[in-house]
């Protein structure tokens, strides 16, 4: 069969879901696969992941859609504590470590500038009146669209400012149809986020599973139902802000509910096939029918 070459274009790991397993390419990883599985890689990870081959020449044409998304991206708890800074210290500039300003949650604020409204003035002469400032504000683990031009003056305040502070949001993806929210979180588990976020990020910190939270619960002396319920929730909401950041982030595939339920229950098995165990359990049944059929017809009357 022949091999496909493919390319992940992003930094991060991008991944698909198999017969049953977990198929990783690493950041800007080229590798060969065989054709049904590049198929599948090419069908859900397009753009994220493309087909090497030559392209010389041809037009880049990139979209300009009225609408963009915008997530704030400050509280990563898995963010350093300290960055490095450029900073006046000692009569000098020099590189020093500093508090890292993202990592605590923050709303994000920023006051745009509406411009002039030209008018005609009594004398006939026109004049200009200057527009009062819109406020835009994101909350802590929030996304919000926003008009294409707004958005671009935001996201250029965010790269042209101090460099330990910039990547304070980023622009986002909209929501899609299958994905933890809050109307629905308390109809997934603690362990099936923890495999949502692994088919995001294989590399990302999973935190604990349910067994192992309930386990350090009753070390702690937390025997209750309702305490060990409370311990969970901790830690449901712990994976749940570092499910955002990756969702949020349009480097990260987001899984299709078929290859959820694929990869937590494994691979459907095919129609029409059957197993070996059930065959030879059916051929053990046959002979010992067999036999006592044969027992039956050699058996003397009384």
């Amino acid at each position: 069969m022949a091999l496909i070459r493919l390319r992940n274009n992003t930094g991060v790991a991008q991944n698909i879901v198999y017969d049953g397993r977990q198929i990783v390419m690493g950041p800007h990883e080229e590798n060969d696969f065989v054709q049904p599985v590049a198929d599948k890689f090419l069908e859900i990870r397009a753009p994220l992941v493309s087909l090497v081959q030559d392209d010389i020449g041809g037009v880049y044409e990139e979209q300009s859609p009225d609408i963009v998304w915008v997530a704030n991206m400050t509280g990563n708890p898995d963010a350093p504590e300290q960055v490095k800074a450029k900073l006046f210290v000692n009569r000098q500039w020099q590189m020093v470590d500093t508090d890292n300003p993202n990592k605590p949650p923050r709303p994000l604020v920023l006051h745009c500038d509406m411009g002039m409204r030209e008018y005609v003035a009594k004398d006939g002469a026109t004049e200009a009146l200057n527009l009062g400032k819109q406020e835009i504000r994101i909350p802590p683990y929030k996304r919000r669209p926003m008009p294409s031009s707004k958005a671009r003056w935001w996201l250029n305040r965010d790269a042209t400012g101090e460099p330990h502070f910039r990547r304070a949001s980023i622009k986002s993806r909209a929501p899609t149809t299958f994905e933890p929210r809050p109307e629905n979180i308390d109809d997934w588990s603690l362990d099936d986020l923890r495999s949502y976020l692994k088919l995001m990020d294989p590399q990302a910190e999973l935190g604990r599973s349910e067994e192992q939270v309930a386990r350090e619960a009753k070390k702690r002396n937390h025997r209750k139902d309702e305490e060990i319920r409370a311990h969970i929730e901790e830690e449901k909401s712990l994976t749940v802000k570092r499910l955002y950041f990756r969702l949020v982030d349009p480097r990260y595939p987001v899984p299709s509910r078929r290859d959820f339920e694929e990869f937590v229950r494994g691979a459907p098995e095919p129609e029409g096939i059957v197993s070996d165990d059930a065959v030879e359990k059916a051929e053990k049944q046959l002979t010992k029918a067999k036999r006592r059929r044969k027992s039956a017809e050699v058996q003397p009357e009384a």
